[in-house]
């Protein structure tokens, strides 16, 4: 290998035929572009950690739920009330939690469900009656929406 002077550059890579070259070769190229790239993909590593351990960090407690301010546990909540099934699905209408809280003119209302990731969709009076609670995935089913309204790891039923 050639030895490097006060006037080489550090990012050039020295010639020569040993492993340690072949290697600096595959990994950092001929040119500062393949370094830079490398750097790059460092970042965005770096950043995509970070959101996962946020994400991980912020997460809510999901072993209760509230709904119109009222708090259920998940397990409790199942003995509690009556399971429907619908479309395969086993569970608690949403409408029956809700009436649960004495909430009047529950039609003139939209709600609002949150899950633990902070994830929401805002739905219908009409939708809750015809939509789930499940205790598998503690997850919201609406037979008649899209699979982006079924929110797992539901941890909130906001009137709004």
């Amino acid at each position: 290998m050639k030895p490097m002077n006060d006037n080489s550059n550090p990012m050039e890579i020295p010639e020569g035929n040993g492993a340690l070259s072949s290697i600096k070769q595959l990994i950092f190229g001929t040119g500062r572009i393949n370094f830079s790239l490398g750097i790059v993909a460092v970042i965005i590593l770096l950043g995509s950690l970070s959101v996962l351990t946020y994400t991980t960090l912020t997460r809510e407690d999901t072993d209760t739920v509230t709904v119109n301010g009222k708090e259920y546990a998940w397990d409790e909540m199942f003995e509690d009330f009556e399971t429907t099934t619908l479309n395969g699905h086993e569970g608690i209408l949403l409408s029956d939690l809700v009436n649960d809280t004495a909430l009047k003119d529950q039609e003139d209302h939209d709600y609002k469900i949150v899950g633990a990731d902070g994830y929401f969709k805002t739905v219908s009076w009409d939708d809750m009656q015809n939509g789930l609670l499940v205790k598998e995935d503690k997850m919201t089913v609406f037979p008649e929406k899209t699979k982006g309204f079924w929110i797992k790891d539901v941890i909130e039923i906001e009137v709004v």
